[in-house]
């Protein structure tokens, strides 16, 4: 089972023995914090590329940060960055078939708002891969990812 949760979320998560992935680039002081709990990892494959969260950041810091930006903006820059990744690929690959095996798994970030963050995206791709999520529906994503990975292979070759 996958679910996403924000920050805030992380210890009692962690506490319920759910296995908690932090996919930021810059966990700052947050893990600090919290790194003598068990079950919590940090993960940054799993997150934007440096220029990716640099759109995030301009686009949030001009008022413009909304669904549309993040469909047409940053869904496929950050579906890029995964693609460009092998461990990103491995990651996504080991945490499906440890929720396969019964392992429940929480994906958090800093954002609030889950469906324009990219853990909505790892989140999609995981269930198209066959995991159980709990919450949204995010498998739009997988299929976005399987069109993104095919038009980088076909460019590629």
């Amino acid at each position: 089972m996958i679910r996403i949760i924000s920050a805030e979320e992380v210890l009692s998560a962690a506490h319920d023995g759910w296995k908690v992935l932090v996919i930021v680039r810059e966990p700052g002081e947050f893990l600090k914090t919290i790194e003598e709990t068990s079950g919590v990892f940090w993960i940054p494959e799993l997150s934007p590329a440096m220029e990716t969260f640099d759109l995030y950041l301009r686009r949030r810091s001009e008022g413009n940060w909304n669904k549309d930006v993040f469909v047409s903006e940053y869904l496929p820059s950050f579906l890029d960055d995964l693609l460009a990744s092998e461990q990103a690929q491995r990651l996504m690959e080991k945490i499906r078939k440890s929720s396969e095996e019964g392992e429940r798994i929480a994906l958090a970030c800093f954002c609030t708002d889950e469906t324009i963050c990219h853990r909505s995206i790892v989140s999609g791709i995981l269930q198209g891969m066959g995991c159980q999520v709990q919450g949204n529906d995010y498998s739009a994503y997988y299929k976005e990812y399987l069109l993104h990975r095919k038009a980088s292979q076909t460019s590629g070759s």
